[in-house]
């Protein structure tokens, strides 16, 4: 909560509305550091991402997100020299999209196309021909029955071995580019005026998307945000961005909150079968490491919560047999506590 906080706290302080709500707040999700330079802000962002590295599974769990691409070398070097990987553009930028592809996929003829298409556009080892093979392997695990997109997500999260599909390192990447994108966690670096807002937003219209940016950015950190700044760069004094002062960082607060945030907490809270589908979906995708369509989408999660399936045999249609084998386990007894008497 607290980093929906702080991200509609820069929106509704600078002309953005939306409905209000009060939340307690977590204490230590946000954290902004200042530092006399851009280059110490360099090292102490490569600093803190080794702290962070040593309770996470991957360096990619990490991200830097900049306002320019200036600010991008400057980092980069900073975490080259401290040994830290990187991910290229291209890495980051070659497999997200095809999963989000192959995801909205229907059947299997569409499936089977698709990595066909797919291999003979790629070359050898690349991560697009990786790609393909996982979902030629997918179809033949389920040769029969149900089989499209979402299932294969699923699979590839449970049985694939979707670490080879890229290699591990920190993203560094600008705030358009972050957009859809989440991460554990996440440095904002750059929070001064100049940067954030931009010096070139002059209209109306482009201070208005200097504003929602910096939402992008600051909610794109799942469980911990850092916020950097520097007191001079380019060897020109800074001040730090205006729109993180008197930033909630964990007090009780009144946040506002967008109608969708609260239905959700709400059915959290409620403990009902939506609450509970969201929270075990959230879960599994942090104990494997991948995102939370990859376990399933929001149409697979609900069908879920519609049919309250009891067997593993319910599950596999709409998983599959061998990712309902997998899910059963956990998601079995969750959907139980909704089949007693009143709780549908």
């Amino acid at each position: 909560p607290v980093i929906v906080a702080a991200g509609l706290h820069v929106l509704t302080n600078n002309g953005i509305p939306a409905t209000a709500r009060s939340t307690k707040l977590d204490g230590d999700a946000i954290t902004i550091q200042g530092y006399a330079n851009e280059h110490d802000e360099a090292n102490g962002i490569a600093l803190l991402a080794t702290q962070a590295h040593r309770s996470l599974a991957r360096w990619s769990d990490i991200a830097v997100l900049v306002r320019t691409n200036t600010q991008r070398e400057v980092v980069a070097g900073a975490l080259k020299k401290h040994h830290i990987p990187v991910l290229t553009r291209g890495q980051s930028a070659v497999v997200a999209p095809l999963l989000q592809e192959v995801a909205a996929l229907t059947h299997r003829y569409a499936l089977a196309d698709w990595a066909l298409e797919l291999r003979m556009a790629s070359e050898p080892d690349s991560p697009e021909f990786l790609l393909s093979e996982q979902v030629n392997e997918f179809l033949q695990d389920h040769p029969t029955g149900a089989a499209h997109g979402s299932m294969f997500m699923s699979w590839l999260s449970t049985v694939g071995q979707r670490t080879n599909l890229s290699e591990d390192g920190i993203e560094l990447l600008t705030f358009h580019a972050a957009k859809g994108r989440e991460w554990n966690t996440v440095f904002i670096a750059g929070a001064e005026q100049g940067l954030l807002p931009h010096s070139s937003s002059r209209t109306a219209a482009q201070k208005a998307e200097e504003v929602r940016l910096a939402y992008v950015a600051i909610t794109r950190a799942a469980e911990k945000l850092f916020v950097t700044h520097a007191a001079e760069r380019n060897s020109r004094k800074a001040n730090p961005s205006k729109y993180f002062v008197n930033l909630p960082l964990g007090e009780t607060t009144a946040a506002r909150m967008p109608e969708e945030i609260m239905q959700y907490a709400k059915a959290v809270s409620a403990a009902t079968p939506k609450g509970a589908l969201r929270a075990w979906r959230k879960e599994r995708a942090r104990q494997l490491n991948t995102t939370e369509v990859g376990i399933c989408n929001d149409a697979i999660l609900a069908r879920l919560e519609k049919e309250l399936p009891s067997s593993q045999e319910e599950l596999a249609s709409l998983f599959g047999a061998l990712t309902a084998e997998s899910l059963a386990p956990s998601l079995l007894p969750l959907l139980a506590q909704f089949t007693a008497p009143n709780t549908k």
